[in-house]
C-alpha cells in the first residue's frame, strides 16, 4: 500500500449514524478486534477490554441510557470499551474505525451515555470505567466529508505560537462553510423526498450538519480569528451564534436526555436550515473585501 493509499483510507473514513440490518460476518468482526489489539499502547501494557454486543434487547437498553441515540439499537454490532488508560482505548478505536472503513463498514464513536446505567446493563465491575461505545455496521445514509482543519490551522514551528495563520484563512474556511451549506440543502431535499420531513433520517442529517459540520466550522473561524487578531463584527456574530447554539442544544439535551425529542430536533433544525447558513453567508460577504 502506497502512502497516498493510506492517506486516502484515512481521509475517506466516515462516521455513520444510520445502519442497515445486514449482519457483520464473524470473520470481519474478528478483523476489527485484531486491529484494535494492534493499536499502540504506552509501555505495550494495554489493559482495556471490549464487550461485543449483538443482542437486540441489550442494544435497546443501551440506547435508552445513551440520549436515545437510536443508531445504537440499529447497528448490528456495538463495541463497549472498558478499563485501561483512555489514551490506549482511543488508539484502539481509531484502528477499529479504519479497519471498518476498509471492510465497507463504518462506525460511530460515542461518549454521551449514563455510565452507571451502562455498567448495570453489561455487569461491568464498579472499579472499571466505561470509556466509549462504538457502533459498527453497513451505512444506510449518504456519507459526506464533514471537513477537517487545514494543516496551517494546527502547526506551530519550533516553538508555541510560531505558525502560518493569516486572516485570509478565515475566508478559506468560510468558503468551505458555504459549500457545506449548499451540500446540506441538496441532501435534505433528497432525504425529505425519500423518508419525509419528520423521519429519523432527516433528524440525523440536521443534527450532523448543525452539531458536527456547521458548529465545527464556526469554532474553527473563531479560533483562527483570535490567533490572527481579527476583530471584525462578522466574527463577533459567528461567536454569538456558536455560543447561542451550544447553550440551546445543551439545555435541550440536558432537559430531555433524548436526541430525538421535539426540543432538540427544533434546535438542530433551526440552526441547520436557517441560522448557521444565514450567518455564514453574511460573514463571507462582509469579510470578503476586508480580509483580501
Amino acid at each position: 500500500m502506497t502512502p497516498e493509499e493510506v492517506l486516502k483510507l484515512i481521509q475517506e473514513r466516515r462516521t455513520a449514524r444510520k445502519y442497515s440490518s445486514k449482519p457483520i460476518p464473524e470473520e470481519q468482526l474478528q478483523l476489527l478486534i485484531e486491529s484494535a489489539v494492534y493499536a499502540p499502547a504506552g509501555g505495550n501494557k494495554a489493559s482495556w477490554k471490549v464487550i461485543i454486543v449483538k443482542d437486540p434487547e441489550t442494544k435497546k437498553k443501551l440506547t435508552k441510557v445513551s440520549l436515545n441515540q437510536e443508531f445504537i439499537e440499529e447497528a448490528p454490532v456495538v463495541m463497549v470499551f472498558c478499563g485501561g488508560r483512555v489514551v490506549n482505548v482511543a488508539a484502539a478505536i481509531q484502528n477499529v474505525l479504519l479497519m471498518a472503513h476498509a471492510l465497507g463498514l463504518e462506525g460511530c464513536w460515542i461518549g454521551a451515555f449514563n455510565e452507571a446505567e451502562v455498567k448495570k446493563i453489561l455487569s461491568v465491575p464498579p472499579n472499571v470505567q466505561v470509556h466509549y461505545i462504538v457502533t459498527i455496521g453497513y451505512p444506510e445514509e449518504e456519507l459526506t466529508d464533514p471537513t477537517k482543519r487545514f494543516p496551517e490551522e494546527v502547526v506551530y514551528y519550533e516553538t508555541w505560537g510560531q505558525g502560518k495563520v493569516t486572516a485570509q484563512l478565515i475566508l478559506k474556511i468560510l468558503k468551505q462553510a458555504l459549500d457545506k451549506v449548499n451540500e446540506f440543502i441538496k441532501l435534505r431535499e433528497k432525504i425529505v423526498a425519500k423518508y419525509g420531513e419528520e423521519s429519523l433520517h432527516i433528524y440525523r442529517l440536521e443534527e450532523k450538519y448543525s452539531a458536527f459540520v456547521f458548529a465545527s466550522l464556526a469554532k474553527r473561524i473563531i479560533d483562527i480569528a483570535k490567533e490572527a487578531e481579527v476583530e471584525e463584527p462578522e466574527i463577533k456574530l459567528i461567536e454569538k451564534t456558536y455560543r447561542d447554539y451550544a447553550e440551546k442544544r445543551g439545555s435541550a439535551l440536558g432537559t430531555t436526555k433524548d436526541i430525538n425529542s421535539p426540543q432538540v430536533v427544533s434546535v438542530e433544525r433551526e440552526y441547520s436550515t436557517r441560522i448557521f447558513p444565514e450567518v455564514f453567508r453574511k460573514a463571507y460577504r462582509g469579510l470578503l473585501c476586508k480580509l483580501k
